[in-house]
């Protein structure tokens, strides 16, 4: 060792010396504690730091029980094809308001009745009602329909009194759908693929 080695040597130790003389006569600073809180649940702060240090040092990484989603039956193909479908129903209700609407301006936009609708001359007060009018005669149509069909389903029932019953209810459904001079014009638009024209 050279001698100017020795000497920063030297200076070292010197500052450590400085520095653990230094008395601590004057007690704490302002805020400053000693390290042990008040206890609480019946253990103390250090003894609280010793047990979660072991709890970690024994633990063990938390993983979710089970089996992972490959594993679990999740068929990434039927969820492609469940949201496809759901697109599909969005378009497809989105097609049927655009075909409600086509049809609105056909039945309410004939030359000389503007505003008034071509079937049974009802003045609409804005095309929103206009609609309205074209989608309750449409669902009106659909419900005659749908007893229809029941009443003529339950006609071919095995109890006579069932079937007697459903024969009459068929003619009142079969007269009513008759009657209902919007739903066939509108039922024939619907199926139509071809744009509606107004004329």
């Amino acid at each position: 060792m050279t001698a100017a080695e020795r000497k920063q040597e030297q200076r070292q130790r010197e500052k450590i010396n400085d520095v653990l003389s230094i008395s601590d006569n004057h007690g704490r600073l302002h805020g400053e504690r000693s390290g042990e809180g008040p206890r609480q649940h019946g253990t103390s702060e250090i003894e609280e730091i010793i047990n979660a240090r072991e709890r970690l040092k024994h633990a063990r990484p938390n993983r979710p029980e089970g089996a992972g989603p490959e594993e679990s039956g999740f068929d990434r193909n039927a969820a492609r094809a469940y949201i496809r479908s759901r697109l599909n129903d969005e378009l497809a209700a989105q097609k049927l308001e655009d075909k409600i609407a086509a049809i609105a301006r056909w039945a309410f936009l004939f030359p000389g009745w503007v505003g008034r609708c071509r079937i049974c001359g009802w003045k609409a007060d804005s095309s929103i009602g206009e609609e309205n009018h074209v989608w309750a005669a449409y669902e009106n149509g659909l419900r005659l329909q749908d007893a229809l069909s029941r009443e003529l389903e339950n006609t071919e029932s095995g109890d006579p009194v069932i079937a007697d019953f459903a024969k009459e209810r068929s003619g009142v459904a079969r007269r009513k759908l008759a009657e209902e001079r919007h739903f066939p014009a509108i039922d024939r638009r619907m199926r139509q693929r071809k744009p509606i024209s107004v004329t």
